[in-house]
């Protein structure tokens, strides 16, 4: 049986750039309110 639609994978990948994108803009929210010793050292 055929799906309707685009690929199934595809339509993960699509679906899962919010939540990728809410991940990377928690981290860096973080790093800047509360940065690690050893990465501040180097200037990430």
């Amino acid at each position: 049986m055929e799906q309707p639609g685009p690929p199934l994978a595809l339509s993960w990948a699509l679906c899962t750039l919010p939540v990728l994108g809410l991940i990377a803009f928690l981290v860096a929210a973080w790093r800047r309110h509360r940065p690690s010793r050893p990465l501040a050292a180097m200037g990430l």
